[in-house]
């Protein structure tokens, strides 16, 4: 059983990068098989496996982003993934001011008083909120996790069921899906701040479902938000500028921050491009080519500069010369 249990660790361990399973894989298998030996285990645990997965994940996405970064950016994902949580909650799951039975019903099963089984999802968000204003960072770890395999259950059980329930839509999971994956990038960098984010959220959110009318006197569903209220109020232009101040933090040589707004774009971004997919693929192909194309073009540009900075090589400098060595030319003699 010890063997099942190491291959078991050792799958799980794919999921950090390379060279850092070649240096400590084999202290935190043996470190594993012995606690598991303490505690007179001959299986391992489901919350320890997710634990190396979320982990692991985060090693790799540590490389290219700093933790201090990540850690905003799981601030940011925190903060504004509740209240949307919340806000999807009350207008589109549970609707008081609705009569479901009128609504939906004829047409849906409902989920018991609520419209839809979304309230499993967004009851987890809240969760996750009291765990990060409380700083109990490994229960918001174990919370986010769970957060970020809900909606793909839903989607799948609602998918074998033909569709019955009329939520929350595919466009909703994904992104509430994203946005866990965010906040399992990093830690939430303090209550405050998280509080901060949260409040943010929840007035833009007031002001852009006030200026719809929403709520009213009939139920409206998450996809009236992804099609009209979320496109409506520019989504899109969002995106451009933070886009725009995410390189002007680069030039400025702000990389935490520039990558905080990259990091907070990257659920939206996503889901725009695949709503502009949908709409239209080959227009949305093309664009993605020109972007490719000039991207190429900007880094070449830049790599060009940068070389032309550093100027030739030393006449006497030796490519495979030893570190130390003397290099010896006419001058020498």
């Amino acid at each position: 059983m010890t063997d099942a249990m190491e291959q078991r660790y050792r799958r799980a361990l794919r999921w950090y990068p390379r060279k850092w399973r070649e240096e400590q894989g084999d202290v935190v298998i043996s470190t594993l098989l012995a606690v598991a030996d303490g505690e007179d285990r001959t299986t391992t645990r489901l919350p320890e496996l997710l634990n190396l997965v979320a982990t692991g994940i985060a090693t790799r996405v540590g490389r290219v982003v700093p933790a201090r970064a990540r850690d905003r950016i799981s601030t940011v994902a925190l903060g504004s993934g509740a209240v949307l949580a919340v806000v999807f909650l009350i207008v589109h799951t549970w609707s008081p001011w609705a009569d479901l039975s009128i609504d939906i019903a004829d047409a849906f099963p409902t989920f018991g008083p609520f419209a839809n089984p979304g309230v499993l999802l967004y009851g987890i968000w809240v969760v996750g909120l009291v765990f990060g204003l409380l700083a109990w960072n490994r229960a918001l770890q174990y919370t986010m996790i769970a957060a970020a395999i809900v909606p793909m259950t839903l989607r799948l059980v609602n998918h074998l069921q033909g569709d019955t329930w009329p939520g929350p839509a595919t466009t909703t999971l994904g992104f509430f899906l994203l946005l866990a994956f965010c906040v399992l990038a990093g830690t939430p960098a303090s209550p405050s701040r998280i509080a901060v984010i949260a409040a943010v959220t929840l007035a833009a959110a007031y002001i852009v479902y006030a200026m719809n009318g929403v709520p009213e006197a009939h139920y409206v569903d998450d996809r009236y938000f992804w099609s009209g209220m979320a496109w409506s109020y520019g989504v899109v232009l969002m995106i451009f500028v933070g886009l725009m101040a995410a390189i002007f933090l680069g030039i400025a040589r702000q990389r935490e921050l520039a990558l905080l707004v990259l990091g907070a774009l990257v659920p939206w971004a996503i889901i725009a491009y695949a709503g502009a997919f949908r709409s239209d693929a080959w227009n949305t192909l093309g664009v993605t080519c020109l972007v490719i194309v000039a991207a190429g073009i900007a880094l070449a540009g830049r790599l060009a500069i940068r070389r032309s900075r550093q100027g030739p090589p030393p006449e006497n400098a030796k490519v495979n010369a030893r570190p130390g060595a003397t290099v010896w030319n006419s001058t020498n003699w």
